[in-house]
């Protein structure tokens, strides 16, 4: 288990989210945050609740048109949803992301 993902042993108090097509050309827009916000509220209140959340599962299509890049992946999102932000909801949690057609930028043909 590389990302020390630990379930609690009562199965019924863990959770995870599934989220996709998050991205914006040109960086994170107003609903990008907004999304973020909500996310992070939800996880504030099912923390409150006594649920654990495992991780976030990132289905694709986040990073359009320039593709996963070091700086895209920082602004993007490291920034609107705080996983490296001590002060945030999601701070630390795994998140487990696959590509999809628009993660390849302009590399990939029929990402256009």
């Amino acid at each position: 288990n590389p990302l020390r993902i630990k379930p609690w042993a009562q199965r019924s108090q863990n959770y995870f989210i599934i989220i996709g097509d998050w991205g914006k050309a040109g960086g994170p827009g107003s609903c990008q945050y907004a999304v973020a916000g909500k996310l992070q509220s939800f996880v504030k209140a099912q923390k409150q609740a006594g649920k654990h959340l495992l991780f976030i599962a990132s289905v694709g299509d986040n990073f359009y048109w320039t593709g996963v890049t070091p700086k895209a992946w920082r602004e993007d999102w490291e920034v609107p949803y705080g996983p490296n932000n001590v002060t945030s909801a999601l701070y630390q949690v795994p998140w487990l992301a696959v590509y999809g057609n628009h993660d390849f930028g302009e590399h990939d043909p029929y990402a256009i």
